[in-house]
């Protein structure tokens, strides 16, 4: 909790020196910052964006399946 009553923070401390620190915590709706380390990062924040952009991908597959369904019962089908 954040002592404050404002809910859980939710923060992956690192196993090791080259993994990185994935989370949100402190301040509301800030999340976790720290300096970029080069090569490293940017092929972790890439992997990170892949990931959601899947995600996301999903979540419209999703809104659209279930809005042709809505239209099909509105037509009565």
């Amino acid at each position: 909790m954040t002592g404050r009553g404002r809910g859980f923070c939710v923060l992956k401390l690192p196993s090791g020196a080259g993994n990185p620190v994935i989370g949100s915590a402190g301040w509301p709706g800030w999340a976790v910052a720290r300096p970029l380390e080069g090569e490293t990062d940017l092929a972790q924040l890439r992997s990170h964006a892949r990931h959601i952009e899947a995600v996301l991908t999903g979540i419209r597959s999703r809104i659209e399946r279930l809005e042709a369904k809505r239209r099909q019962e509105a037509v009565g089908g």
